[in-house]
This record gives structure tokens, C-alpha cells and sequence, in this order.
């Protein structure tokens, strides 16, 4: 199986067995359709076992919610399922992605450090380099003459169909990427007014939709469809097709290039779903193989991307590097280099490739953004910790003594609510149960594993011993998923629960904070008022006591507070 139909081709063409996407397949298993044309077949395809090994190519493109249902499916029947990729290239384009990500870094994986593709052992070694992001590597690029900058977007379209004309001239297949639709327009047009110069299309061909076609152009169909069929296959998205000319009912005759036959393509599905195939753009040629691979690259590619286009040639691979920035409103990748625009153009292209070496635009599976931001979390602490040391540090031992006796005054000065006393108990239980849900799932983590360690050692003949042991990893996933579920909840109400015994426990230390306010004043006056009787004339109005005069103050004070808010945040959210 595989994400897409030309990855399941290329799987086909490799092992010589029946290969399909793995969303077709899925769907043939739950077919409602039941007996009829077709069902035994589908019956016998998706039939599984505990003999059965199902193999997933081109993984890192595959859906996790795809994964989820094939394994499931999978786990029922004991069969083993294989996934097969490359982490490191483009992952899923719609949809929630990274799984292959996630299991290799776990490592649940065997790595293949072998690399056949490549006619030259240095860019073997290289790709591995590029792969990783370093980006010392793009040296090795340069002195062996594939970094090529360009002062501009335009030039750097020329030079790209340049390089491509000479290669197909040579007698070489040739492969022209971009990452923007428009710039694959760009190229496309550059490649067909070169196969048709001076020819006026719209009389010598036909104009299907928005395109004109003529015999020669290079089509790329953009949709599969299994009622289009070639050969022992159907028309899939990604494949390529030479047009011979205008069809008996309106559409267009295309000779595969890949030697599966000939086919009219309806005028619907041209008008809709096919492009001129001479450049495509990097995600679309993933999964190709070519003899020279040639693509423009501006400011914003990521890594990812970098890599699928610098690998796609056997022979040769080529980058032409312009500073101008993509103006496809659709591309939403990571900000160029500013300094790209103030450097000469060679440091300028090599600023711009380290930059997107250091990009990635991988997605990350729900455990990896959880375990990133536990760590993110933690490092948070652990610097507000030092910052906190280092301030604490800087008080003098007074000052120290000076705000704790000020901190106990406070705390004694408030009697503890009962509503503040539930909201501690509250607290205390909920990570009590905490607690207890963490030890389960670890004692259920290891009767998972010890199972799942049995399951792989029995022999084939124990079916008995293999059903009780699939059920009992079923159940055990099961628990595992509730115990989550709960742990989930119960983390949202610690939360809450946390903010609001904090919110409460400034609140009981506010009023004795307002009551040392009033200290200094009245220290101020009582000194003020002692003082009066050594100056000479005219001396200062004698004010009143300070004892009645703290009390008419303070009583002032405290009526003017009940319509006064004293917290601009209540730390739930619900501040101004």
C-alpha cells in the first residue's frame, strides 16, 4: 500500500506485486456494497490474517488517521504491518501527519544507510548531510558546481529551462521543480513556447478549459481516476502523458510515457485536472527519479523540501538560487533572510539554502508537541528557578527578614475562608488521583509490552494462545486509552483548581497588605506632630491624633473598597 497512487505505482513497478493507496484499500475492506461485481476480488484483497504483512511505502506521506484505522484493523487479526519512508522528506500535504517521525525517533525503527540512487559516491554522502540540515554541505554543492545564483526571479526561470533544454538535448531525461504553482506555470510556458515556436495553437490545436493543446505537449494528469483506464492500470495523479492529438469526442489521445499505451482523456478531465507536464513542482515530484534534476529555489523553502528537490536526479542536481520572494498568496513557508538582500549573490544564495536547512516544516504527532512542550515547560522553570536564585541573592539579609515578618503579618491578619479550604481539598484530591492513574498506566504499559513481546515469540501453529494474547493487547489499549482520557480531563481541573487557590490566597493576603499601608502615614504624622513644639514660628498646623485620624481614614478607605477592583486579572481568564 501507499498514500498516493504513483507511490503505489512505483511499489508495483519495484516488487511486481499488486500494490493500491492505502485510502482505497481501506475503503474496499468497508465496502457496504456487499456481493457483486467485484466483491470476491475485493474479498480476497483485503482479507487478513495472522500470515498477512501489510506494507505502507512512502509512510511519512500517510495520514495518521489512516495509520490509526490500518492498525487497528491490523491488531484484530494479528497481521504485521511494515511502514516504509523517509522521515525526512515531505510529510502528509492535508491532514494530521508525523507518525513515521514518532516511531523512529522512539526507536522502533531499522535505519537503511545504504544509498543506490546516485551515479557519484560524493553526492551519496552529501544527501545524508543535506538530509540532516548541516549546512556545511552546501560547500560540497558549490565546488562541485550545482549552486547557481541568480540576481533575480526571472533570470532564475531561464536558467532553469536552460539547463533543462540542454540536459533533454543530450539525450538525458530531465526533471524542472518548483515549489509555487506559479512558478511552474512559469516554466511550463517557457517549455511549451520552445516545442512550438511561432506556432499560432489556437488554429493548429485545440483549447480545452483555459489551456491550448498541440501533438507534442507534455501532459500531467492532476486527479486518478479508475474509470480511465491504460493498460492493466487506470489514470493516476502524477502521471505523464505525450498528446498525439485532438480526440474523436472532443477530448485529447495521450501516449503514456511510461509505456502503458494510449487513451483518450475526456475534454472534462483535461479542462479540469491536467497541466502541461514539462515541470511540476516539488511535492508533486516526490517519489521521481530522473537523470538531472533542476529547481528554483526562493527565499522561504524548507528543509524538507530542499532535500526531495536536490535528490531527484541520478546524475545531476541543480539549484538556482534568487532572492526575490515567492508572490504565490497561497505559500504560507518561514520567512526569508533579510540579510539575503544586502549580501553579493553567491553569500546571498548560500545565506538562503543554510535558511532553509535550518527550517523545517515537518508536522509533529500529537506525542511529539506534547513532549516538546513538557520540555519547553521545563526548561521555562528551570530558568525561572535561576532568575529567582540570582534575585534572592541580590537582597540583603534586612530586607530578606524585613519581607518575611511583613508575609507572616499578612497571612495571620486573614482568617482562611471555607470556599479557599474546599478549593485546597479539591486540589489535593485531584492529584492524588493523579497520581494513582500515572502508576496504573505504567503497570499497564508493562503487561502491553510483556503480551506484545510473547505475541512475536509464538509459533505460527499456537492460533489459540495468539487470539488470547490479541485480545488482551486490545483490552490493555484500551484501558490505556481511557486512563488518557480521565488524565486529560483531570489535568484541565488541576489547572483551574491551581489558579483559583492562587487567586484566593492573594486575595486573603490584600487586606493586611492595606493595613501596613497605613503604617507610614501614621509614623509620618505622630513624627511630625512631636516635632512641631522645637520649630521656631510659624509652626506647621498641629494635626489631629494620629489614632482618630488612622480611623476616619481607614474607615473611609475601606467603604470606598467594596466597589473598587483590586485585581486588574483573576488569573481565570476573566480580567479586563
Amino acid at each position: 500500500l501507499a498514500p498516493s497512487a504513483r507511490a503505489a505505482a512505483e511499489l508495483a513497478h519495484a516488487t511486481g506485486q499488486r500494490t493500491d493507496t492505502l485510502a482505497k484499500w481501506l475503503h474496499d475492506r468497508s465496502d457496504p456494497r456487499g456481493p457483486g461485481t467485484g466483491a470476491a476480488n475485493r474479498s480476497a484483497w483485503t482479507r487478513l490474517d495472522d500470515r498477512t504483512v501489510l506494507m505502507v511505502d512512502e509512510a511519512s506521506m500517510a495520514s495518521t488517521l489512516d495509520l490509526d484505522l490500518l492498525i487497528n484493523v491490523a491488531g484484530a487479526h494479528a497481521t504485521k504491518v511494515v511502514l516504509v519512508g523517509d522521515p525526512a522528506q515531505i510529510g502528509v500535504i492535508n491532514g494530521p501527519g508525523g507518525m513515521l517521525a514518532t516511531l523512529h525517533q522512539g526507536g522502533h525503527g531499522i535505519e537503511l544507510a545504504t544509498i543506490h540512487r546516485f551515479t557519484h559516491e560524493w553526492e551519496r554522502r552529501a544527501s545524508v548531510a543535506l538530509r540532516d540540515g548541516n549546512p556545511e554541505v552546501l560547500a560540497t554543492y558549490q565546488a562541485a558546481g550545482r549552486l547557481h545564483p541568480c540576481p533575480d526571479a526571472e533570470q532564475g526561470l531561464d536558467e532553469v529551462f536552460t539547463r533543462w533544454a540542454a540536459a533533454r538535448a543530450d539525450g538525458r531525461d530531465a526533471l524542472m521543480m518548483a515549489r509555487t504553482r506559479t512558478d511552474v506555470d512559469a516554466l511550463n510556458t517557457r517549455a511549451r513556447n520552445a516545442a512550438h515556436p511561432g506556432e499560432a495553437v489556437g488554429v493548429t490545436g485545440v483549447r480545452i478549459g483555459e489551456r491550448d493543446w498541440a501533438a507534442g505537449d507534455l501532459l500531467r494528469a492532476r486527479r486518478n481516476d479508475r474509470r480511465l483506464t491504460i493498460g492493466d492500470t487506470h489514470v493516476r495523479n502524477g502521471d505523464r502523458f505525450r498528446v498525439l492529438g485532438a480526440g474523436p469526442t472532443g477530448g485529447l489521445v495521450v501516449e503514456d510515457l511510461g509505456g502503458r499505451g494510449r487513451l483518450e482523456l475526456p475534454a472534462a478531465y483535461v479542462a479540469r485536472h491536467a497541466d502541461y507536464g514539462w515541470a511540476a513542482t516539488i511535492d508533486a515530484a516526490q517519489g521521481a527519479t530522473t537523470d538531472i534534476g533542476v529547481v528554483l529555489v526562493r527565499p522561504g523553502l524548507d528543509r524538507e523540501h530542499l532535500y526531495v528537490a536536490m535528490t531527484r536526479g541520478r546524475e545531476e542536481n541543480h539549484a538556482y538560487i534568487t532572492p526575490d520572494r515567492t508572490t504565490d498568496p497561497e505559500h504560507h513557508g518561514p520567512r526569508a533572510p533579510e540579510s539575503a538582500d544586502r549580501l553579493p549573490p553567491v553569500e546571498a544564495a548560500l545565506d538562503i539554502l543554510a535558511a532553509a536547512l535550518a527550517n523545517s516544516g515537518a508536522q509533529d504527532s500529537a506525542h511529539t508537541a506534547r513532549e516538546a512542550a513538557r520540555a519547553r515547560a521545563e526548561e521555562q522553570a528551570r530558568a525561572d528557578a535561576r532568575t529567582a536564585d540570582v534575585n534572592a541573592a541580590d537582597v540583603n539579609g534586612a530586607g530578606v527578614h524585613a519581607e518575611a515578618a511583613r508575609t507572616s503579618r499578612r497571612t495571620r491578619a486573614v482568617e482562611i475562608p471555607q470556599d479557599h479550604l474546599d478549593t485546597s481539598a479539591r486540589l489535593a484530591d485531584g492529584q492524588a488521583r493523579m497520581g494513582q492513574l500515572r502508576e496504573s498506566e505504567h503497570g499497564i504499559r508493562e503487561q502491553l509490552h510483556a503480551a506484545q513481546a510473547e505475541l512475536e515469540q509464538l509459533p505460527r501453529w499456537s492460533r489459540g494462545r495468539r487470539r488470547d494474547l490479541v485480545a488482551t493487547l486490545a483490552g490493555h489499549r484500551s484501558a490505556m486509552g481511557a486512563i488518557f482520557d480521565e488524565r486529560v480531563g483531570l489535568n484541565s481541573e488541576i489547572e483551574v483548581l491551581s489558579r483559583l487557590e492562587r487567586q484566593q490566597t492573594r486575595a486573603r493576603a490584600v487586606p493586611a497588605a492595606r493595613e501596613d499601608s497605613y503604617e507610614p502615614a501614621e509614623r509620618l504624622r505622630a513624627s511630625l506632630t512631636r516635632s512641631t513644639g522645637r520649630l521656631a514660628w510659624p509652626r506647621p498646623v498641629e494635626l489631629a491624633p494620629p489614632s482618630a485620624q488612622a480611623d476616619q481614614y481607614r474607615a473611609r478607605h475601606h467603604a470606598r473598597d467594596a466597589y473598587t477592583f483590586r485585581d486588574r486579572d483573576d488569573d481565570l481568564g476573566l480580567g479586563r
